[in-house]
């Protein structure tokens, strides 16, 4: 087990964390109406067992399944299983701290974060659209704005060219660069506008068929840009795990987004909390096949 791998042992994860913290605040301070949530609504404590009923709980034993499973099958060396048995107090310590921040990032600052940085594209879109060309195109049905775009790229190549070319005239180089420019303008409103698209009708849609309806009231029970800040901060949760390999992605994925669901249903200080014991659980089972095969 590589403990390097562990941002929250590093001052930059807690740099970081506090910085966008802080602009979180100056944000909503000059937009408050942005965030559909106060900016500590998630730090309740509620509990229901008749809500707790309604999470598909084999989901959460999915990683400690898996962990079982590998450790059963998979034999560690000798310094491994010494590094393992020499270190769990270390790692006991290091599940508690993955637990209150990894959760104070994912599922409240990046996830609020995240909120403003999409409301941004659809600033930027709706000025985009003012300009009449750029509006005039996009509302073209998608095959041909395809066709213009390509268009416009391979005139914006040339159009590279002569302007920088030392030889051509001063007319024609500004021609050139307009031209350019132009068309990073027309590019830049196509990728905004499939980003849009992308999350609304491929993206939003399957994570709510794979979580089985449990964040519909998230996912679109709000602006567009609040499912998407959702999905993209944890995916971003996912990233991080991605020194545990492909299935640490996907299973970290899956927790991320119980997690979303013990945040909205009980606040964050219980998402927390099931976080830590998971985390927990998990080292316990490492640090129990280590014993086991010494």
């Amino acid at each position: 087990m590589d403990r390097s791998k562990f941002a929250v042992k590093t001052a930059e994860f807690y740099g970081g964390l506090v910085l966008m913290f802080l602009l979180l605040l100056v944000l909503n301070h000059f937009f408050p109406s942005v965030l559909p949530f106060g900016i500590y609504e998630l730090f309740r404590f509620e509990f229901s067992w008749e809500v707790l009923k309604g999470i598909p709980w084999t989901l959460l034993f999915f990683g400690p399944v898996l962990t079982l499973v590998i450790r059963a099958f998979v034999k560690v060396d000798w310094a491994e299983k010494y590094d393992i048995q020499n270190n769990i107090v270390q790692d006991l310590w290091i599940a508690v701290k993955a637990g209150i921040f990894e959760e104070a990032l994912h599922r409240w600052i990046l996830f609020y974060y995240l909120i403003f940085a999409f409301l941004l594209r659809d600033i930027i879109i709706n000025w985009l659209m003012t300009i009449p060309v750029v509006g005039s195109i996009l509302a073209l049905p998608w095959w041909a704005i395809a066709c213009v775009v390509i268009v416009l790229n391979i005139l914006a190549f040339f159009g590279y060219f002569i302007a920088v070319d030392k030889g051509t005239g001063c007319l024609w180089s500004t021609v050139g660069l307009i031209l350019v420019i132009f068309v990073f303008f027309v590019d830049f409103a196509v990728i905004l506008t499939l980003a849009k698209w992308w999350y609304v009708g491929v993206i939003l849609p399957l994570v709510n068929f794979i979580t089985l309806g449990k964040l519909s009231a998230q996912l679109f029970g709000y602006s567009w840009y609040v499912g998407a800040a959702l999905v993209s901060s944890n995916w971003k949760f996912g990233e991080g795990h991605l020194y545990q390999g492909c299935l640490g992605f996907v299973y970290t994925w899956i927790i991320g987004m119980l997690m979303f669901w013990f945040t909205f249903n009980f606040g964050l200080p219980f998402a927390m909390l099931v976080h830590i014991v998971y985390d927990i659980i998990i080292r316990g089972i490492v640090y129990g096949s280590a014993i086991i095969q010494r």
